[in-house]
């Protein structure tokens, strides 16, 4: 969750956060921003039902062992926090 709530300068990163993270809330805030970050299109999760193409932040590349791996373990840590959707869309096509 620390990569949706830190800055990088990446096209694909998450915006950054209109207030400070609060020990006391940080949990609630995370998922927040996760939420936030992947409803984003230009910068989080795009799931085309048409084609079935989906498109995820370079992060979950770059950081693929945060995310449990490469290709469907960091899909299934996206799709809690994706548009519903699209999560939905994307978790049918998964089986």
């Amino acid at each position: 969750a620390v990569h949706a709530c830190i800055v990088c300068a990446s096209a694909s990163c998450p915006d950054l956060r209109p207030q400070a993270f609060v020990a006391s809330k940080l949990r609630e805030q995370m998922d927040d921003q996760l939420r936030a970050w992947m409803a984003n299109p230009t910068k989080g999760f795009v799931a085309d039902q048409g084609t079935g193409e989906i498109k995820m932040s370079r992060i979950f590349l770059w950081f693929a062992d945060d995310f449990g791996g490469l290709g469907k373990p960091s899909l299934q840590y996206a799709l809690p926090y994706a548009p519903e959707a699209a999560a939905k869309a994307t978790s049918a096509r998964l089986g």
